[in-house]
């Protein structure tokens, strides 16, 4: 006798659809070419291991500058920086840039409305309201208290 597969988790169900098995392997082709794997990244960065990376905010100086189309996704995925659209475009193969996109319409981020709508939503599903766990709520209050306004760089 088997057992029915549980429902999955509300939160599940809001999960990005992440694309085919063909879209998958585009985006490993395009990494491939690009150089972007252990020995392509280390050989760039001039570094004998992944382990020993230095995010450009942190003081490296090696691929500073977007050189090389691995220098961008270095940039975008390790550094965590944004990159344009239209640089990426300039040093990446043809089509990169549409590979890496998401599928469908175009990335928007959630509204806080349409987040404060969804938990809502959640909460009348689950018949109570979560509560944060204490010690995290005052993390996250200290972090909000002690914010500073963001001054991003002249070329944002």
């Amino acid at each position: 006798m088997t057992t029915p597969s549980p429902a999955p988790h509300p939160h599940h169900l809001l999960l990005p659809q992440l694309g085919s098995e063909e879209d998958f392997a585009a985006l490993r082709e395009t990494l491939r070419v690009c150089a972007f794997h252990n020995r392509g990244i280390c050989e760039r960065l001039e570094i004998s291991s992944i382990v020993d990376f230095v995010p450009k905010c942190d003081g490296r100086s090696i691929a500073a500058d977007i050189e090389y189309p691995v220098d961008g996704i270095i940039r975008l995925v390790l550094d965590g920086e944004f990159v344009a659209e239209q640089v990426l475009e300039s040093k990446l193969p043809a089509r990169a840039v549409a590979v890496m996109r998401p599928a469908g319409d175009e990335f928007r981020p959630r509204l806080l409305s349409e987040s404060i709508a969804l938990a809502k939503k959640h909460a009348e599903e689950l018949g109570y309201e979560p509560r944060m766990d204490p010690d995290f709520a005052a993390d996250l209050e200290e972090v909000i208290r002690s914010r500073k306004p963001w001054n991003p760089p002249a070329w944002e």
